[in-house]
């Protein structure tokens, strides 16, 4: 039997060790379930990465403001960034990468999106849902002065 040249024969007694290192990536803000998520598979997309969280939240997503934050190596950065090809070091150096997803083609420029380990999702908040919430906070302050109210009138009857 012929084996390849990677591949290297057991004998009885020789010990294999396997070791895992689970890969992970981490979704905020205004996605529908926040966590931290192993990787399912080798790779996963962007665009997989956010259904693995429930996709954006609808009633608190801003789509235009979908943010992917990571360490890149300076090679990569030096392509991005020629201008700032002297000034990088030897290190990785956190960049913010920012997609509008109210255009579809920002969904195709997703799909190609290679999540790395430990690399994080934010989705913001859009404005009206932050008007929102204060808008509860005043209605929850008002019923409950007009609740305190009514009960006053009670005891002073």
């Amino acid at each position: 039997m012929i084996f390849p040249k990677n591949n290297v024969r057991l004998v009885k007694g020789d010990n294999i060790l396997l070791s895992v290192k689970p890969r992970s990536f981490t979704a905020f803000g205004a996605v529908r379930k926040t966590t931290i998520q192993h990787f399912p598979s080798k790779t996963v997309t962007m665009t997989e990465a956010l259904a693995m969280v429930g996709g954006l939240n609808d009633n608190t997503a801003d789509a235009s403001a979908v943010y992917l934050f990571r360490f890149e190596d300076p090679e990569v950065v030096a392509k991005l960034r020629p201008d700032l090809r002297e000034k990088l070091g030897d290190y990785q150096v956190p960049v913010i990468y920012r997609l509008n997803l109210r255009y579809p083609k920002a969904w195709f420029v997703a799909r190609y999106i290679q999540m790395h380990d430990k690399d994080i999702i934010y989705v913001a908040t859009h404005s009206v849902a932050e008007f929102a919430k204060f808008f509860r906070i005043v209605q929850l302050l008002v019923t409950s002065a007009r609740y305190g109210v009514l009960i006053s009138n009670d005891l002073e009857d």
